[in-house]
């Protein structure tokens, strides 16, 4: 199946879906998406990702340590549930992602490294 979305459309389309996933996945309505669309990749960033009690359970070493792996597990199962649909808005086939969080700075990022 193929989505049908007009050229200058992918990349709000993708967004959007990305963000929503995101929120979704997260519980909560959190979140700022940046977008960079390179010949072999996108990159993409969330910013304040996290709630007033996230970030206050991060305030501590253990607490953080639980928190950054809570946002990986989540932001990882997030593009594997979405990675197949958002393919199909994609001008060419993912064959990499990679995913990087930074609690601390309140941000999560991955890069869809896409093939020939």
């Amino acid at each position: 199946m193929t989505i049908n979305v007009p050229k200058e459309n992918i990349q709000a389309a993708f967004e959007q879906q990305i963000l929503q996933a995101w929120r979704e996945a997260h519980g909560a309505d959190t979140g700022t998406i940046h977008t960079s669309w390179g010949e072999d990749r996108v990159v993409v960033m969330i910013e304040d990702v996290l709630l007033k009690g996230e970030r206050l359970l991060a305030q501590s070493a253990a607490g953080k340590a639980v928190l950054d792996d809570y946002v990986s597990h989540l932001l990882a199962y997030v593009v594997e549930e979405q990675s197949k649909p958002l393919a199909q808005l994609l001008p060419r086939k993912i064959v990499d992602i990679s995913i990087n969080t930074n609690t601390a700075e309140q941000w999560v990022m991955f890069i869809f490294r896409l093939g020939k």
